[in-house]
């Protein structure tokens, strides 16, 4: 579950972030942030510093992969 956006996000200057609160491997989580219409995505992982959760954001990458076009920027950040 995506509780909250990190504050490394929040802290950025003149990014327009969307960020919806739900499941990370929900489909219906993703549409309902309108990934179908980004240019760019990043990807944040759920909890930082834990191997563990390489394997939870590569389902999230693949899951985004299925629902974008071609032409969308996805890009995992290593906060």
């Amino acid at each position: 579950l995506i509780e909250e956006l990190p504050l490394s996000v929040t802290h950025l200057p003149k990014v327009r972030v969307h960020f919806v609160k739900g499941s990370l491997l929900n489909e219906t989580t993703y549409k309902r942030a309108g990934i179908t219409e980004a240019r760019s995505i990043a990807i944040f992982p759920q909890y930082t510093g834990l191997p563990e959760s390489d394997a939870t954001t590569r389902l999230a990458v693949e899951i985004i992969e299925r629902l974008v076009p071609p032409t969308t920027k996805i890009t995992h950040i290593l906060v």
